[in-house]
């Protein structure tokens, strides 16, 4: 079932994570073990904290051999608009190298796009261990949530919070707002264009 993952939480599905109002975060997928592993990175202030939570996680799931990572934001916002790519690749590397990954690592900007509210960014798998990428402005999609789910998440100091105690709310759908011009579907990745990558040694 598929999983849609607010600030800071983090989840597996075999098949689809999404990422709802992607703007000054990133939506990181880790592909491994025949499935997605993500987390909701906010601030790049944060980015340490979040990542030794996201890698204990992954460690106490027993989750290895991965296959492809993936990070998409909007860099204008998230790293500003001089060298934003190149920042991009920076933290890449770090998160890659923090969580043992050696490999191609792709991603998405989403500032082609100019969102108002952010920009929503799906992963779906593919048989060859990579990921299909879909998206749509935040604007025009309506999400659901559930008060009673509770996801993991980043603790105080980068420690996994397993959500014991912690008041649920999660999203748990996430719907087109259909017009005549979109006809209720996401938009797939143009790979050849838009998709960024480079490989981590």
């Amino acid at each position: 079932m598929p999983v849609y993952l607010d600030e800071e939480n983090i989840s597996s599905d075999d098949t689809t994570i999404g990422f709802p109002h992607l703007l000054l975060c990133m939506g990181l997928v880790y592909v491994a073990d025949g499935a997605l592993h993500g987390i909701h990175l906010t601030s790049r202030s944060n980015t340490e904290d979040a990542i030794k939570a996201f890698k204990a996680y992954l460690n106490k799931h027993s989750i290895t051999g991965g296959t492809a990572l993936y990070g998409s934001a909007n860099h204008g916002i998230r790293y500003g608009k001089a060298n934003s790519k190149a920042s991009w690749k920076q933290e890449m590397t770090y998160i890659a190298n923090e969580i043992g990954y050696t490999g191609k690592v792709r991603g998405f900007d989403t500032a082609i796009l100019k969102p108002k509210k952010g920009t929503y960014v799906e992963y779906q798998t593919k048989a060859d261990g990579t990921c299909k990428i879909f998206y749509k402005r935040n604007e025009k999609m309506n999400f659901e949530s559930d008060l009673s789910q509770r996801l993991p998440k980043v603790g105080p100091g980068g420690a996994l919070d397993e959500g014991v105690g912690r008041k649920g709310f999660v999203k748990k759908s996430a719907n087109i707002i259909v017009t005549k011009s979109n006809k209720g579907q996401l938009h797939e990745l143009n790979y050849s264009i838009r998709q960024s990558s480079f490989d981590v040694k």
